[in-house]
């Protein structure tokens, strides 16, 4: 059991954002591999929360174990789904050191109340656990609610404030772990572009960023897909986005040598042949079959990755058996 009795005590600053404050506290000099316990609270009014406790990465890990999932939005069931596939992935991994949420976190980030809900029904596993958050569509749904930086305002995510960005349809960044190099983008830029794709300035970012690791693996996050057999990746009535970010990204993530795309917002799952810088799937390449899965031996090509929904409002493809 903790015992909070000669406790670092840990100042937080406050900002006012989304209507509410938005708490920041920094912790230093932490060891790696170990166990922290601590409580959030209010000293003026003796008001705390229950005993939760984060552990630290390993030093230098020699596999790297995360979650991806994505939209777990809902108005009905308020995260229970996105806590039960916690549950699940904890159980069957309990050595992930992070999950990854490709987006959509929320139905309508504009609204505290939801944010309030998803984060109390999953907070065995989201007090206790890193989550990494990707901006979806709905996280940052300012056009209808007139609220911005919705994202950045629940989550403590270190911003490089030298690329000027303004986070209000949602936030870039990137961060390692091991020997893998995470580029973290911002799909709600498009609707800010004349052509449907990032900003110049977002773009500049990925290749600087991408350029200046020397980690062996490269994977890049982003909500919306460039390939998908669901209505954004695949029907003309909603996949202009899909296509200017191929036009746009896949020369980079060819040139920087890109290992994995993960996204989400078809609510589909799906995964993609190695794709070259002009869009090409290269089909006939190398494989190898371990313990029944199949593997990619030195792919000519950046793989794209849709993971499904970790939420209630599951899709169908467009077409069965679809290639990419």
């Amino acid at each position: 059991q903790a015992d909070f009795t000669n406790a670092t005590e840990v100042t937080a600053y406050a900002e006012i954002l989304m209507g509410s404050y938005k708490n920041h506290a920094a912790m230093f000099e932490l060891k790696p591999d170990t166990k922290y316990y601590y409580i959030v609270g209010d000293k003026a009014t003796d008001t705390y929360s229950s005993v939760c406790s984060i552990t630290t990465r390993e030093e230098n890990p020699s596999k790297v174990t995360f979650f991806h999932m994505s939209d777990t939005q809902d108005e009905t069931y308020w995260g229970t789904y996105w806590n039960a596939a916690l549950k699940s992935a904890y159980t069957l991994y309990p050595d992930g050191a992070f999950t990854l949420n490709t987006g959509d976190i929320t139905n309508n980030g504009g609204k505290e109340i939801q944010w309030t809900n998803v984060f109390s029904n999953t907070a065995e596993y989201t007090q206790n656990n890193v989550v990494m958050p990707v901006s979806g569509n709905h996280d940052y749904w300012g056009d209808i609610t007139r609220q911005f930086h919705c994202v950045y305002s629940h989550f403590n995510i270190d911003l490089n404030t030298d690329w000027n960005q303004d986070g209000y349809f949602g936030i870039y960044y990137s961060f390692d772990y091991g020997d893998v190099h995470f580029s973290v983008l911002n799909t709600g830029d498009t609707i800010e572009t004349d052509n449907w794709d990032l900003t110049e300035e977002q773009v500049e970012w990925l290749k600087k960023d991408l350029a200046a690791t020397n980690k062996k693996w490269k994977i890049v996050a982003l909500h919306n897909p460039l390939y998908s057999p669901g209505k954004y990746g695949s029907d003309t009535t909603f996949n202009r986005v899909a296509l200017a970010l191929r036009k746009q990204l896949n020369p980079i993530f060819a040139e920087y040598s890109v290992d994995l795309v993960l996204n989400g917002h078809d609510h589909v799952y799906s995964q993609s042949y190695p794709i070259t810088a002009s869009g090409t799937a290269v089909k006939d390449g190398e494989k190898k079959t371990i313990d029944g899965i199949v593997y990619y031996v030195k792919p000519q090509g950046t793989i794209h990755l849709e993971s499904g929904t970790a939420g209630s409002q599951n899709r169908g493809v467009l077409a069965t058996g679809r290639q990419y």
